[in-house]
């Protein structure tokens, strides 16, 4: 399995404090997630959600728990049907890591995160030495875009209220140029600017 954190620090957690954790259980052989869990905690409201994946069945299965600042949580759930190779957030990382990653390798993707279904399209566009807090090390570029999927028109969704065109993200993540493909840093593109997460240290368990 696979575990993250994200939690808000310094100027930005005063102003929006994020205290968030995810876990995938991925299978060992196809890399196919089979339970996805976050809890989320930002700015006092609690979110939790669930995803059981069957890619035999083709589906997803997704449970959310939403408790408001001084009410009372509710469930609630819904099952994606048609689609039997989804990815969650932290197992489509393990899934690139899984690729060759050979010079100009594209590939084409879907990833669920916890209330919607997203088109991915990567492609690998340089080799060369990135850095990370432990030192310049080399890489693979891989760089992705990212487009909420509408899953029972099966087609992009469309644009949000207030919005011109539909969302989009532009993700560059680099992994490691050996047979380990660790990722090294991703930069997300965001409306006001980007973040970008950068390999501070490996610890072996």
């Amino acid at each position: 399995y696979a575990r993250a954190t994200l939690s808000s620090a310094g100027l930005f957690h005063s102003i929006y404090p994020i205290d968030n954790v995810a876990v995938s259980y991925i299978d060992r052989e196809t890399f196919l997630p089979r339970r996805y869990s976050m809890e989320t905690n930002e700015r006092g409201l609690l979110v939790q959600y669930l995803l059981n994946f069957f890619p035999e069945k083709k589906q997803i299965q997704r449970l959310k728990w939403k408790q408001p600042e001084g009410k009372k949580g509710q469930w609630h759930d819904f099952v994606v049907k048609g689609y039997g190779g989804v990815q969650d957030m932290l197992s489509s990382l393990m899934w690139l890591r899984s690729r060759r990653l050979a010079e100009d390798e594209t590939g084409i993707f879907y990833g669920m995160s916890g209330n919607f279904i997203y088109q991915i399209r990567y492609r690998v566009v340089d080799t060369g030495k990135t850095y990370t807090r432990l030192g310049a090390r080399p890489g693979i570029a891989v760089r992705a875009a990212v487009r909420r999927w509408d899953w029972r028109k099966r087609k992009p969704a469309g644009a949000p209220r207030g919005e011109k065109t539909g969302w989009s993200r532009e993700v560059l993540m680099w992994f490691s140029d050996d047979e380990t493909h660790m990722p090294l840093s991703i930069e997300v593109t965001l409306f006001v600017g980007a973040v970008k997460i950068i390999l501070s240290k490996i610890e072996t368990p």
